[in-house]
């Protein structure tokens, strides 16, 4: 896995993701064994109009490469880049085929580096409290 991270701003961050197929290519496979199952009327099992695997292909794959593939990766590389997300993620861009590795841009924001300051040296006046009578 390939893990680019640009720096959009003060605290917004975008990550390149590249994984190769070697990684991918179980849940190319998976997604394509699940299609070719499929059945759709007016046809025999396994033939289907030219083109129509392929264009199932893709829209399975985005929602699989959305839910289960990217989130994944993108957990491992920021464990290695050392950092944490503050928003959600969203994924602006995502590349796939069934022979070539799968490209995911995603952008999200991260929590700000803040300096404490020395609160060693801070007093608090510490009032005693009255007593309560029976008249109060």
């Amino acid at each position: 896995m390939q893990a680019t991270l640009n720096d959009l701003g003060a605290f917004k961050r975008s990550l390149n993701l590249e994984i190769p197929l070697e990684e991918i290519k179980p849940t190319y496979d998976s997604v394509y064994r699940q299609l070719r199952r499929t059945k759709l009327n007016g046809f025999r099992p396994g033939k289907f109009p030219k083109g129509w695997l392929e264009k199932r292909f893709t829209e399975y794959m985005h929602v699989q490469a959305t839910e289960e593939v990217i989130p994944k990766y993108f957990d491992q590389a920021m464990r290695e880049q050392e950092i944490m997300p503050a928003s959600n993620v969203s994924i602006k861009e995502v590349e796939f085929e069934r022979k070539a590795p799968l490209k995911a841009v995603l952008e999200f924001e991260v929590r700000p580096d803040l300096e404490l300051p020395d609160y060693s040296q801070l007093k608090v006046d510490v009032q005693e409290a009255e007593e309560v009578t029976e008249a109060d």
